[in-house]
């Protein structure tokens, strides 16, 4: 179980996450690692439906004013692009985002997705171990504690 407790730190440590107490209880433990299992989603957005999304707010982006000028706009904070180079590296932009073979977004999103399932099948396993010793755990601490009185 000093094993698993070690390994957890290390893990979560890792993607600086709050972990355990190293002295933590195995029960303690266990409910730390079925809570965790909860947070873990595999759900993933398809690279096609990021893309959509992408082209969306790409789209959004162009505003016709009352005057009937058409201008570019940042979808999300509603900034004005003064110069034609923010337009052009904007557009640039969002094109290599909606791009489902280059995209940033979209590799961010598998390589996070990667990471929760490698996460869920950890924390999986150290949960059946736990299970699996907690009983011998018990049975040892009481038998110390028998000793000892």
């Amino acid at each position: 179980i000093r094993r698993i407790v070690n390994a957890v730190r290390s893990f979560e440590t890792s993607f600086n996450q709050e972990t355990v107490d190293p002295d933590v209880e195995p029960t303690a433990l266990l409910e730390h690692l079925t809570s965790r299992l909860g947070e873990c989603t595999t759900e993933e957005d398809t690279p096609e439906s990021i893309a959509r999304t992408i082209t969306k707010l790409n789209n959004m982006s162009i505003v016709r004013r009352s005057s009937g000028d058409v201008d570019v706009i940042c979808p999300c904070c509603m900034r004005d692009f003064k110069k034609k180079s923010e337009v052009d590296v904007f557009k640039a932009q969002m094109k290599k985002l909606a791009n489902v073979e280059t995209s940033e977004l979209i590799q961010m999103d598998r390589a996070k997705q990667e990471q929760n399932r490698s996460a869920k099948n950890n924390y999986n396993n150290w949960r059946n171990t736990v299970s699996q010793n907690i009983n011998d755990y018990l049975d040892h601490k009481r038998i110390s504690s028998e000793i000892a009185e």
